[in-house]
């Protein structure tokens, strides 16, 4: 792990930039890994408020493996919980880089697939995290992939011309009240074709 960090400590409210790099970075949560032996890149500028304790993300930019994220919103600590306002999104990926970057435990297929097409997905979270109350934060999931090919070793014919909008939402992070909006599923396999939409 390499980390450079500056910022003026001494004021009750200050930027910390920072930049990061490690070649592998592995995260277990739970006994989940969600993150397996992934190189990391980061240029990050947060603003802390030491009186308050909390944090405002301002130009936050990652790269996981080889797929750029930009990462901005808030962190504030209350007296039994947080209250977040999270941003996570990229304009620039591409299907390949974005299943890279997913837990190890959904890629086994990946090394016999190939994958490509423009890609754009976001990731929000916002809301107040608090025990006493029971209260949870609102998840928001949106992805577009256009153009999209997805062709595995073993399939006889690869999918071809994906276009695929999808979003969701899981309100206070329950999965009972869990809607999904799949504006778009087109694609074709050789001369036969998909197009299907839903919400649900």
């Amino acid at each position: 792990l390499s980390y450079k960090g500056t910022g003026d400590l001494s004021k009750e409210v200050f930027d910390l930039a920072t930049r990061l790099s490690a070649d592998s970075f592995s995260l277990t949560y739970d006994g989940e890994p969600y993150v397996n032996n992934k190189q990391l890149r980061a240029k990050l500028i947060t603003a802390i408020n030491t009186h308050s304790l909390s944090l405002v993300f301002k130009d936050n930019w990652l790269r996981v493996n080889t797929l750029p994220v930009k990462f901005s919103g808030s962190l504030d600590f209350l007296q039994h919980g947080y209250k977040v306002d999270l941003k996570v999104e990229s304009r620039k990926a591409t299907l390949e880089n974005m299943v890279a970057a997913i837990p190890p435990d959904m890629t086994g297929w990946i090394e016999n697939t190939k994958l490509k097409g423009p890609t754009v997905f976001k990731v929000e979270l916002k809301g107040i995290y608090d025990k006493q109350t029971n209260q949870m934060p609102d998840l928001l999931l949106n992805l577009n992939i256009r153009d999209g090919y997805i062709a595995y070793k073993g399939s006889p014919q690869p999918i071809q011309n994906l276009a695929l909008h999808i979003g969701a939402r899981l309100p206070s992070l329950d999965t009972d009240s869990l809607l999904i909006k799949l504006d778009t599923l087109n694609f074709t396999v050789g001369k036969g074709f998909f197009r299907a939409h839903s919400r649900s």
